[in-house]
């Protein structure tokens, strides 16, 4: 019963630390310029879609 709550909790953090790592690269697309986005093929509203593409098809 207690690996199950540690492998539930080990989930929970795994998921968090992805979450916060994404965040990041949001963050860091977001302080790029219009023109630098265009150049690597994204538009501003096409950042989330850019950064989730592995777990979302959009």
């Amino acid at each position: 019963m207690m690996d199950n709550f540690f492998a539930s909790l080990g989930q929970g953090f795994n998921a968090y630390l992805a979450s916060r790592s994404r965040m990041g690269e949001i963050q860091k697309l977001n302080a790029k310029t219009d023109t630098e986005l265009s150049a690597m093929g994204l538009k501003r509203e096409d950042i989330p879609r850019h950064v989730y593409r592995d777990i979302f098809y959009m």
